[in-house]
């Protein structure tokens, strides 16, 4: 998550709509079998299929999930609600709040203080 005020406009509906074509191409835009829209279910997906979109996933959001949660959702609009709520959970611990941290911890305290003197 590079950008916190990025994040916040990030919608289900705009994931499904960025991994459609990915999945698309995943199928190797066999008309027979891939997607066509966010909401219709995916036909005769395998395992090697869910691999690969499982790692376009963690490519394009940072999430990491196993190829049976790809055959188990079947639709990339339910993908994307599985996408949206793991990165709200995620949020605390992105990048932002670590840099936040770490400015925290830049802050010397009064114990610091003293025993550096």
């Amino acid at each position: 998550m590079e950008n916190f005020q990025e994040d916040k406009e990030i919608s289900v509906a705009s994931i499904g709509q960025s991994l459609l074509p990915y999945v698309q191409r995943c199928f190797n835009m066999d008309a027979d079998t891939m997607p066509c829209t966010v909401d219709e279910s995916f036909v005769m997906i395998n395992e090697v299929l869910a691999r690969r979109v499982v790692k376009g996933i963690q490519l394009m959001y940072g999430i990491e999930f196993t190829w049976e949660v790809v055959a188990t959702d079947m639709s990339c609009l339910h993908l994307a609600l599985r996408i949206f709520t793991a990165r709200r959970a995620l949020a605390p611990f992105s990048a932002v709040c670590s840099d936040d941290l770490q400015a925290a911890k830049a802050i010397e305290t009064p114990l610091e203080v003293a025993a550096s003197a």
